[in-house]
């Protein structure tokens, strides 16, 4: 089970620059982080495109949970503070707790703040950041397609 062979570690999940191919990504492999694999998460979110990232923007008032694509790591705890420096936790991105769905683990994941979430762009309502063909792949394998213009 994915739980034990990763106990001592601190998981995230990430949508966006820090996901493999990206470029926040370099902050994984040199922080020795371990990817679990793609994953979601359904919040009452959404995803907007700030134009060379996206950012998750909580508390959108939809009426049903909708679903956000990623990734999820394991970290260690210094790996965990090069990433909140990198998001600028906690004044721009804010860490909080969630459930991914797949692996069914505890994650930590980055949200826009309030006040950046003022500033957010278009939606992106497909809840996916520019997917590679391999997550694209994958998902569509497990009956997600989230189009060609993506």
């Amino acid at each position: 089970m994915v739980e034990n062979q990763h106990s001592g570690k601190i998981r995230v999940f990430v949508y966006g620059s820090l996901k493999r191919g990206r470029e926040l990504n370099v902050l994984m492999r040199k922080g020795g982080a371990e990817r679990i694999g793609f994953d979601y998460i359904e919040e009452d979110a959404v995803l907007a495109d700030m134009g060379p990232f996206p950012a998750l923007v909580r508390g959108h008032g939809h009426t049903e949970e909708l679903p956000i694509y990623g990734e999820v790591y394991a970290v260690d705890a210094d790996t965990l503070a090069a990433l909140d420096y990198a998001e600028g936790h906690p004044r721009f991105f804010r860490r909080y707790k969630t459930w991914s769905k797949v692996h069914k683990l505890r994650v930590w994941v980055y949200a826009l703040t309030d006040k950046a979430a003022e500033v957010a762009d278009e939606p992106i309502l497909t809840g996916i950041w520019q997917p590679s063909a391999e997550e694209r792949q994958f998902w569509k394998a497990r009956g997600v397609d989230h189009g060609a213009a993506i």
